[in-house]
């Protein structure tokens, strides 16, 4: 009986929790095919590089890639449907509440912790980042 009685409590505690609890992963769209996109821009690589799946850009063109394992869209109807998609996850995650405001240089063997990451300005990583 003690069990049933606890498994009920914590079973109408979770009920009751809000859903922004737990982890929201942000609706990626078509952009999830693609390890570099710029919706406006040309996408350019200097030096010797591999680059394992797609490269796009909707508006702008692609400069010294030689090695690349997918697909390169270029102003394209798929280039396209990830622009938009872009667009979209930017409005999802500007109306996200910021939760955590850091300093722009993120590393040094920092661990992040989840939440909502607010930087002031342009974000570098140095060093190692978990």
């Amino acid at each position: 009986m003690k069990k049933k009685l606890l498994l009920i409590t914590v079973s109408a505690a979770l009920l009751l929790f809000s859903k922004n609890n737990f982890g929201q992963t942000p609706t990626l769209g078509t952009a999830v095919n693609y390890v570099l996109y710029t919706s406006a821009g040309a996408v350019g690589n200097t030096g010797i590089s591999q680059v394992t799946g797609n490269v796009g850009t909707n508006v702008g063109a692609f400069s010294g890639f030689g090695n690349v394992d997918g697909i390169m869209n270029s102003a394209n109807a798929d280039a396209l449907q990830c622009s938009v998609d872009l667009a979209a996850l930017c409005t999802e995650i500007n109306a996200s509440t910021t939760t955590i405001t850091h300093a722009a240089v993120l590393g040094g063997g920092e661990i992040l912790t989840a939440g909502v990451y607010s930087l002031a300005a342009a974000g570098s990583v140095v060093g190692t980042l978990s």
